[in-house]
């Protein structure tokens, strides 16, 4: 037992014994060593008490409350919330303590719990814009939707103007399918952080509908390479309205889009950018255009693998052994920030999870994934003989592209090699998270987006990947059993 421990340890039996001098000083001695060790402050604070010496308490359960604000900006999120409990557990709760418990309980995925700290922090000071907010985020995660609009609106009411509790909710709108309303909220994201990069004349050119015969106008990707994926079939409509169209994407897309039907050039991020008229992001033109749930232009394929890469990629894998061939992708794309973090992992299946699929007979895998942490499980699995990994020849998505031809399924976590797959109108199962990005709605198992190509198997209960695993083993001995595989 380490000196700490003995102390702490010391202290908790001399309070047990009813000697709440001593369990004082036992305390004080630990925090000599850990300051912001919260059994001893918590030890202080009812030791103190029980002298009767009710002044310093509140000197006490400051330092815890504090000690649990260090260990929140150190990551540390069980220390921290250790520390949170205690002030409640001492009757000393605030609005402040069940926001920070609740964001923590969040961040451990406890959703239950942090939503129960969020509703006592709101009942408490009903008036706290940010707890209002957090509660609505935690309901919109929970895809209680219909919730969480009512709470952004609270929200709203308190601060009209409120960046976050208005740009929030276009993720429910767009998952119920009211996309007038989701595309309205989306395009509050250019009222926090303008992106000026294209243009010095940011407002002047930036197109929200004007007449585009004879003009140029450069549609852009600002997000993620799937959102590109998802939207460059817009490039056509935009075209339709008489304009030139320059398509700038993410350098890895350059060649994959080179030929887009409606994209008058690509270019990629980064390089020179022609004269143009208007600028407008992908993500933008849904709402310029109106389009609603039941108008998605969805005519597949809107892509094409380039025929000299199939070649290539048909070499590579040799002559069809009459087995079905099926990709595999289990990890996204980390990004930075700590929201995307969470969401990746969320997203996330890892590879031994999809171990209880490759027994199945009459079936090739194929490993569709990139990146080196997600490649690495690959590479440690026992299974790692039961899948052919040549994703190392994947130099961009025109690669990506070309070995889909020769693939029969693809299935996937939700990232961009699922809408590359849906653009090409190749068979996709997607893997999808229970709090489901909004593109692919609710409790639906198809999408309006890919139809006829895309299947989703969906958590049951938040983080039940086993469930998911299950339903699409048994999906795809059936395939197996009974369609023969491609020719190509």
């Amino acid at each position: 037992m380490s000196q700490l421990d003995h102390f702490t340890q010391s202290g908790i039996t001399a309070a047990n014994q009813g000697n709440h001098q001593q369990a004082f000083d036992w305390f004080q001695q630990a925090l000599q060593l850990d300051p912001r060790h919260s059994d001893a402050l918590y030890g202080c604070c009812v030791a103190l008490r029980a002298l009767g010496r009710h002044g310093p308490v509140l000197g006490y359960a400051n330092r815890l409350f504090q000690a649990g604000f260090a260990y929140t900006q150190d990551s540390q999120p069980q220390a921290a919330l250790a520390c949170f409990e205690k002030v409640i557990a001492l009757k000393l709760e605030s609005t402040q303590v069940y926001l920070n418990c609740g964001l923590l309980l969040r961040t451990l995925e406890r959703h239950d719990e942090a939503l129960a700290c969020l509703e006592k922090a709101c009942a408490m000071t009903p008036d706290d814009l940010n707890a209002a907010r957090v509660r609505a985020l935690l309901l919109q995660e929970l895809t209680r939707h219909r919730e969480a609009l009512a709470a952004y609106q609270h929200a709203v009411d308190l601060e009209p103007d409120n960046f976050a509790a208005n740009f929030n909710q276009y993720a429910s709108y767009l998952a119920l399918g009211e996309f007038e309303a989701g595309w309205e909220k989306f395009d509050w994201r250019w009222r926090n952080t303008p992106n000026r990069q294209l243009s010095p004349d940011f407002a002047k050119q930036f197109w929200i509908g004007q007449a585009l015969t004879g003009k140029t106008i450069v549609l852009y990707a600002e997000h993620g390479q799937g959102d590109a994926i998802q939207f460059c079939r817009l490039a056509h409509a935009v075209a339709e309205r008489g304009a030139t169209v320059v398509l700038a994407v993410h350098p890895s897309l350059k060649t994959l889009l080179t030929g887009l039907p409606g994209a008058h050039q690509v270019i990629g991020q980064g390089e020179t950018m022609p004269p143009y008229d208007y600028h407008c992001p992908l993500m933008s033109v849904p709402r310029v255009l109106g389009i609603t749930l039941d108008t998605i232009p969805a005519n597949l394929p809107y892509l094409h693998a380039d025929p000299l890469k199939v070649q290539h990629w048909a070499r590579q894998l040799g002559p069809r052994t009459g087995k079905l061939r099926v990709g595999l992708t289990w990890a996204g794309e980390a990004r930075l920030g700590s929201d995307e973090v969470a969401m990746n992992r969320r997203r996330s299946i890892g590879f031994a999870q999809l171990a209880a699929l490759l027994d199945l007979p009459g079936i090739e895998f194929y490993s569709v994934q990139k990146g080196g942490a997600a490649q690495n499980e690959l590479t440690r699995s026992p299974q790692r003989h039961r899948v052919i990994d040549l994703s190392a020849g994947f130099n961009d998505f025109s690669d990506t592209a070309a070995l889909l031809e020769h693939l029969d399924l693809l299935i996937s976590v939700d990232t961009a090699v699922v809408h590359l797959a849906g653009a090409l109108a190749k068979p996709v199962w997607l893997l999808n998270r229970f709090d489901t990005c909004w593109r692919w709605l609710l409790e639906r198992s198809d999408t309006p987006w890919y139809p006829g190509v895309m299947r989703i198997f969906r958590q049951p209960t938040a983080g039940d990947w086993d469930s998911v695993v299950k339903d699409v083993r048994q999906a795809l001995a059936a395939l197996s059993a009974t369609q023969p595989p491609s020719p190509v």
